[in-house]
């Protein structure tokens, strides 16, 4: 598989299900993360869950129609 480390990835839907789940993935391979998601409250818990892993990650409370917001 190809180096992730340093990588920056944008996920959305990283609140729970399989977007958590690549989240996590995602981090063990090296990746800074902006995760995004209208679950404000799940999104918290995937950031809490990779911060405790020694993770650092960039959250954004909403779809991905907002990229006004984003960019």
């Amino acid at each position: 598989m190809k180096d992730l480390r340093s990588k920056v990835v944008a996920l959305t839907g990283a609140s729970s299900g399989i977007g958590r789940c690549l989240a996590k993935q995602l981090a063990e391979k090296g990746c800074h993360l902006a995760l995004a998601d209208v679950d404000q409250k799940g999104l918290e818990e995937t950031q809490a869950m990779l911060i405790g892993a020694g993770k650092t990650t960039l959250h954004i409370v909403g779809g991905a129609n907002v990229s006004p917001r984003v960019f």
